[in-house]
């Protein structure tokens, strides 16, 4: 891949297509797969879903450490770019979950410690209500089917002044920031589980 710096698929080549390549891997996920809200059918297109929930290795790999017999996980993060949010479920529809005030209450805690550190603003909410609809995540699936009650989407900088093509001296400035939010996320989600005693 030497020509298109934002590729956001993998590289399979399409089977249906041969001019064309990659699954969006973060549309590929089993759970709310078939509508198309931010996902398409065309394997051509950026936000491909893939012929078949779970058609690629990849997420079959991250789908089966989310299942994997005797562990529990209370949360899952994905890393995403761009847009300064912390999202967490519902993605795939507007609705919130039965439990969205603790989910809320982390990621608020979260883009709180990153205002205070640089005054950087980062919005937190339910991904299909704040910023748009997506089908086939990986965070929902984990919420829902993996039964992780904490899952985020965590979309790093900017705000869309540079969005995808954020400059590489602006790499350490943003894990700097995201620090003290994923230390407070995690100390949010420390006591929410009752793991200090």
């Amino acid at each position: 891949l030497t020509t298109d710096r934002l590729w956001r698929k993998n590289r399979k080549q399409s089977q249906v297509n041969s001019n064309c390549f990659g699954t969006d891997l973060n549309r590929n996920f089993d759970y709310k797969w078939n509508p198309l809200q931010s996902a398409s059918s065309d394997p051509c297109s950026y936000v491909y879903r893939g012929p078949t929930p779970f058609s690629e290795k990849e997420s079959i790999a991250l789908r089966d450490a989310m299942l994997q017999q005797g562990q529990t996980y209370t949360s899952y993060i994905s890393f995403h770019s761009y847009g300064q949010y912390y999202l967490y479920p519902w993605l795939h529809s507007d609705q919130l979950t039965a439990d969205w005030i603790d989910l809320d209450d982390c990621a608020k805690a979260a883009t709180a410690a990153i205002y205070g550190y640089k005054r950087k603003r980062y919005e937190a909410g339910a991904g299909g209500s704040l910023l748009y609809q997506a089908s086939g995540t990986s965070a929902d699936y984990a919420k829902a089917v993996a039964n992780i009650k904490y899952a985020y989407t965590i979309e790093l900088r900017d705000t869309g002044r540079k969005g995808f093509l954020l400059s590489r001296r602006q790499i350490i400035p943003t894990w700097e920031k995201n620090r003290d939010g994923i230390i407070a996320l995690v100390d949010c989600l420390v006591q929410k589980n009752n793991l200090i005693k």
